[in-house]
């Protein structure tokens, strides 16, 4: 983790700004796109790879310009938390993409109209192998880019350049809300409390890999529904 003094010196607060305030309002934007209204509103299957590759170029955009801004500063990421070691990394996404496939598999056979389990499917109706397999993708991606920005980001600076710690995690939950859209703004409650276990879970291992490896898994629970 970074310091307080390491981070005041080397990352400004308006990168850390852009950040978490730009990046959430792109989200809100896309949500509203004809592509997104599309998918999620008016179930339009033909629109959901346009409507993922707008939400993957945000995910890695934010991530990318989270780097950079470290980068610039003169850190690295394991000053954010992410501290894994190749071999569990490689080991942690061989089994979310066992976990996606085998949901996907169980699916086929069940057949596409037959859930898993009984659950909110976010808006997701995917019935053939492509789209599923694209929502792998996804959900390895949030995983990733959304648990780099918004915990190990956010939460690390924030308290490095002393807010007070309910504040460091509270802002960047808020902003990681925002990135789920106009449905996550809408449904803000029970995002938020998601969003605090994540936080908790980062806090409490000082790690971002355990709580990246659980979001991807929530993100491929949506598979079962």
């Amino acid at each position: 983790m970074l310091t307080k003094s390491t981070a005041t010196a080397n990352v400004p607060l308006p990168f850390v700004t852009l950040v978490l305030v730009g990046f959430p309002a792109a989200y809100l934007l896309n949500s509203i796109s004809p592509w997104a209204r599309r998918f999620s509103l008016e179930h339009d299957v033909t629109a959901f790879f346009a409507f993922l590759a707008a939400l993957l170029a945000l995910h890695w955009l934010s991530a990318g310009v989270s780097i950079w801004v470290l980068h610039r500063s003169g850190l690295r990421l394991a000053h954010i938390g992410l501290v894994t070691s190749l071999r569990t990394g490689v080991s942690l996404v061989l089994i979310l993409l066992a976990v996606g496939g085998g949901l996907v598999a169980l699916r086929a056979a069940l057949g596409p109209a037959e859930p898993l389990w009984r659950g909110p499917a976010a808006g997701l109706h995917l019935v053939t192998t492509a789209q599923q397999g694209a929502w792998i993708v996804a959900s390895l991606s949030a995983g990733f880019c959304e648990e780099l920005v918004y915990r190990g980001f956010g939460i690390t600076l924030l308290r490095a350049r002393g807010f007070r710690a309910w504040l460091a995690v509270a802002l960047p939950t808020i902003s990681w809300v925002l990135v789920h859209g106009v449905g996550g703004a809408l449904m803000f409650v029970p995002h938020f409390i998601v969003g605090l276990l994540f936080a908790g879970l980062f806090l409490w291992r000082r790690s971002l890999a355990p709580v990246m490896f659980v979001h991807a898994l929530v993100d491929l629970s949506l598979l079962g529904t």
